[in-house]
C-alpha cells in the first residue's frame, strides 16, 4: 500500500479533497441513536443516565445545535444548508424510560427528539414499553413519533412456506399499518410524515426492503455509523448507537464531529450475504481519486485491506467468513483538524436457520 502513490501526490489529493469536503460543511447532520436510558437491567440497549447526561452537557459547551430530524430532512431534500454542528436525537422501540429519563432531561433543554415506535408491541400491551396514553402525554413541541414497523420484526427474512410474493405484501402491509397506528394513536400533527420517517427494526434491511420504503418516499434509517448529508442514500441512512459500553466521551466525540465520506456508488449495495464469505466492497466516492492509504476500514478490531483502482474507486476487503446476524464494515478519513471522515457498511449473513 505504501508504494500506492507517491507521497507529495499523496498529501495533494488530500489536501483537495478536505477542501472540497469544507465547502459542504453545512449539508450534513449527524443523528444519533438510543433504546432505553437508565435501565440497567439491559446493557446491550441501555445507556446510563450519567453517560446520557454528559453527552446532552458535551453537545451544549459545544454549540451543537439540536433539530428535529423531519426538519433536517426536509432541508437536505430541498439542498437548504444546515446550521454548522448540527445534530438529531432519536430513540428506538418506545421503552418507558425514555419518557422516566430522557424526555425530561431533553424538555428542560428545549431539545427536540424523535420516537420510533413500533406500533403493536404497545397495542398488545407488553411490559416495558410507553402506553399509548403515556406517548399522549409526552406530545409537544419537539416530540415526534415516527414510524419502526407495526410488528418489529426481522423484516428481511421469509417465515416457513412463504413465498417471495407472500413476503412483500406482509412487509409492505406492516410499514403501512405502523404508519397508519401512530396517526390514529396520536393524530398527524405529531407524527412524522412530510417527509416520513422510518427506522429498520434490529437496524436490518436489503434491498428489496429498502425499495419499498423508496416508493413510499420514507426516508428510512439503519443502526450502521456515519452522517447523514443532502447526497446520502435515503433508503438507508446511518445514525451513531450508543449503550452502556460504546458511550465513553472519547467515542462520543469522534462519531459527533464526524463529516461524511461522499460516498457515490457502493458494490454490493445490498448487505445480505448470501454464502456467508466476507465480500469485497467497492467504494466509489464523489471528491476524485482518494489516497488509499489515509482511507482506514475495519471489521471489528481487524483492520481490511484497502486496494486504489483509480478514479476515486477503492476495494476493501476481509478474509474468512462473517458471523450470524449484522456486522459492518466501518471506514474512516482523518482531516487535518482531528475529525474523521466516516462510512460504515452494514453486512446480514443470509446463512442461519431463521432465514428462509
Amino acid at each position: 500500500m505504501a508504494g500506492l502513490f507517491a507521497m507529495p501526490r499523496a498529501l495533494a489529493a488530500v489536501a483537495l479533497l478536505l477542501i472540497a469536503f469544507g465547502a459542504a460543511a453545512q449539508d450534513y447532520a449527524v443523528v444519533l441513536m438510543y433504546h432505553r436510558v437508565g435501565d440497567d437491567r439491559f446493557p446491550s440497549t441501555n445507556i446510563r443516565v450519567e453517560q446520557f447526561e454528559a453527552h446532552l452537557d458535551y453537545l451544549a459547551a459545544n454549540d451543537f445545535r439540536v433539530m428535529a430530524l423531519p426538519t433536517i430532512m426536509r432541508r437536505l431534500r430541498a439542498g437548504e444548508p444546515l446550521p454548522e454542528k448540527t445534530v438529531a436525537i432519536t430513540f428506538d422501540d418506545a421503552y418507558t424510560s425514555v419518557r422516566e429519563n430522557a424526555h425530561p432531561r431533553l424538555q428542560q433543554r428545549d431539545w427536540p427528539y424523535t420516537l420510533f415506535v413500533a406500533a403493536d408491541p404497545v397495542d398488545q400491551g407488553m411490559r416495558g414499553y410507553l402506553d399509548w396514553q403515556a406517548m399522549r402525554s409526552m406530545r409537544g413541541p419537539g416530540v415526534v413519533f415516527a414510524n419502526h414497523s407495526a410488528s418489529h420484526a426481522h423484516l428481511v427474512r421469509r417465515r416457513s412456506g412463504e413465498g417471495s410474493a407472500g413476503w412483500r405484501e406482509r412487509i409492505r402491509a406492516d410499514i403501512r399499518r405502523g404508519q397508519r397506528r401512530l396517526v390514529a394513536e396520536l393524530g398527524k400533527a405529531a407524527v412524522a410524515t412530510n417527509p416520513p420517517l422510518f427506522a429498520y427494526p434490529y437496524g436490518e434491511y436489503n434491498a428489496e426492503v429498502a425499495g419499498m420504503l423508496r416508493d413510499l418516499d420514507y426516508a428510512a434509517f439503519g443502526q450502521h455509523g456515519g452522517v447523514t448529508d443532502a447526497d446520502a442514500d435515503q433508503r438507508a441512512l446511518p445514525r451513531f448507537s450508543f449503550n452502556e459500553r460504546y458511550a465513553a466521551m472519547a467515542g462520543f466525540r469522534d462519531k459527533i464531529h464526524a463529516r461524511p465520506l461522499p460516498v457515490r456508488e457502493v458494490t454490493p449495495w445490498d448487505p445480505v450475504v448470501a454464502d456467508g464469505q466476507a465480500p469485497r466492497l467497492v467504494l466509489e466516492l464523489s471528491h476524485g481519486e482518494v489516497p488509499a492509504e489515509r482511507l482506514q476500514c475495519f471489521y471489528g478490531h481487524q483492520r481490511l485491506t484497502i486496494s486504489s483502482l483509480g478514479a476515486g474507486r477503492v476495494a476493501v476487503s476481509a478474509e474468512g467468513q462473517l458471523p450470524p446476524g449484522r456486522s459492518r464494515y466501518n471506514c474512516t478519513l482523518p482531516a487535518s483538524d482531528g475529525a474523521f471522515y466516516w462510512y460504515s457498511h452494514l453486512w446480514l449473513n443470509g446463512r442461519q436457520p431463521a432465514w428462509d
